[in-house]
């Protein structure tokens, strides 16, 4: 006796790879003939930027700048200056298994970073970043949902699926000329930049994905050499982009993550000293995860009425999205400095960090984040100082039931406003943008081949119609009926019940 399953394909998303790799940031230099010497050292940073990634053959090419900057003041004028170093980095990853048709997502944290002064013109710096990458790749995965054969019973259960439709990756390039202003003191020299990127819900069309959002450029930059006077500027570019993305639909959903690969922002030059001109380059990375809402029917376990059958089991794993959150967090925090303060030169976010917890018999989820709220002012006696002091933020989130949780939050600061509250102390509301797609992992055993051992003939007794059977409280149909070569459905008829397990001890009936 043959039995026939029958398949469904599936489309997953399989993460082939996912890594990291630390790179050292080791440099020792001289600072140009254009920066004065240097006083005192406020803030040193090591931004790494990806110019390039490959993936092909199995490696992952990785290559990028890290962009050094010193804030530091002067020691002639006791004035906040600026002076950037560039250094290159790669780094590449093996990945194993096929990796054609697959999209790889790379993101750099910086972990640390040290800079001293040897001389008043020399700078010894130390440091270290996180290069992580993941690599996703579409397979398919082949799930009996049904057996052919009369004698055959079989139990089966539905389990929900995101089925894939396709990833997508591309890149929005931004190529702008920024003006301040003629109203305005043209910019000398450019301190500091800050670039956020957000988006709204991506809309999809035949083939297409469309991409919307807004880039905020901040930069505080001197008007002054001679007297170090400060500004400040901030410009929105709308993002309105369209990208390739084969087999989607408008009825698909779509999980996105649009984040910052590189960018520039520097005086524009054209030999004008009282232009007002910012160029503006940058580079945002788009990997986009499409999917449809679909259940899938499995095989739990099978008997036959006529033989004994020899079945085969199989692991499987399915991934279903719960919810994707995209949130705005804003949080007002108190904050005391050592300092007393007669004014705010800048302030912004930095280095976020992001925690989840998930309460599974309650269906929440508590997302905890902490930024570091960096401030550079001037105390009573318009001496500068630099200071940092953490603000943290939480939230809660009903997310229903979901089995295994996991996600991987991407959060990136939003504006800083202040209020001097007081001598020393700052009265802050901070923002967060949070994007994390909450995934539940279901794994299961499938029957996944049967085959019937002829030599083993099962007999039922036809001696009688009906057999009585005391049943236990809590014993399933599905055992009984298997013991007596009939099916749930005879034994639910015959009692008129409505469950699948004995709800009391007592009397059934079995139909032979």
């Amino acid at each position: 006796m043959e039995y026939v399953l029958l398949k469904k394909a599936l489309s997953v998303c399989e993460a082939v790879f996912e890594g990291s790799s630390e790179q050292p940031v080791d440099i020792d230099f001289t600072l140009p003939d254009y920066c004065p010497d240097i006083e005192k050292i406020l803030k040193c940073t090591a931004t790494p930027y990806i110019s390039m990634k490959n993936l092909s053959g199995g490696n992952l090419e990785i290559d990028g700048v890290v962009n050094i900057k010193v804030l530091y003041l002067d020691s002639k004028n006791k004035t906040i200056r600026c002076c950037e170093h560039t250094s290159p980095f790669s780094c590449s990853f093996t990945i194993k298994g096929d990796s054609e048709n697959a999209v790889a997502s790379v993101s750099i944290k910086t972990e640390y970073v040290n800079c001293r002064a040897l001389t008043p013109r020399r700078l010894d710096i130390h440091g270290a970043f996180t290069v992580s990458a993941r690599v996703l790749k579409e397979s398919q995965q082949e799930i009996p949902e049904a057996v052919q054969g009369d004698d055959v019973e079989q139990k089966s259960s539905t389990v929900p699926i995101s089925s894939l439709v396709g990833i997508s990756s591309g890149i929005i390039n931004i190529n702008e000329t920024l003006d301040i202003g003629k109203n305005r003191p043209a910019p000398q020299t450019i301190i500091r930049t800050e670039l956020t990127v957000s988006h709204s819900e991506p809309k999809l069309a035949a083939e297409k994905l469309i991409v919307k959002g807004e880039a905020v450029l901040k930069i505080l930059y001197v008007t002054d050499l001679e007297t170090g006077e400060l500004d400040t500027a901030e410009f929105s570019i709308p993002i309105n982009e369209m990208l390739d993305a084969s087999g989607i639909s408008d009825s698909d959903t779509c999980d996105m993550e649009l984040t910052v690969q590189s960018y520039e922002a520097g005086l524009k030059s054209d030999f004008d000293d009282d232009s007002t001109l910012i160029s503006f380059e940058a580079k945002l990375c788009v990997v986009a995860t499409v999917y449809n809402e679909d259940t899938v029917k499995i095989i739990d376990d099978a008997y036959s009425r006529a033989y004994e059958l020899v079945l085969t089991y199989k692991q499987i794993s399915c991934r279903h999205i719960a919810t994707v959150i995209d949130d705005e967090i804003s949080e007002k925090n108190d904050i005391n400095l050592d300092s007393t303060i007669s004014r705010i030169i800048d302030i912004y976010g930095d280095s976020p960090q992001c925690s989840c917890e998930f309460q599974q018999a309650e269906g929440k989820l508590m997302v905890k984040c902490k930024l570091t709220c960096c401030i550079l002012g001037c105390d009573e006696n318009d001496a500068v100082f630099y200071t940092e002091k953490p603000i943290e933020f939480s939230r809660e989130y009903d997310i229903g039931k979901v089995t295994n949780p996991s996600s991987k939050p991407i959060v990136a600061p939003l504006s800083i406003s202040y209020r001097i509250s007081g001598e020393n102390s700052l009265e802050v509301r901070a923002g967060i943008s949070l994007h994390m797609a909450v995934s539940e992992s279901i794994s299961k055993r499938i029957v996944n081949e049967i085959t019937a051992d002829e030599e083993q003939k099962r007999e039922r007794d036809k001696t009688a119609a009906l057999t009585i059977y005391y049943a236990d409280a809590g014993e399933n149909l599905w055992s009984i009926a298997r013991n007596y070569c009939t099916s749930v459905e005879a034994i639910k008829m015959q009692n008129d019940l409505a469950d699948d397990v004995i709800s009391a001890r007592g009397m059934i009936l079995i139909p032979m």
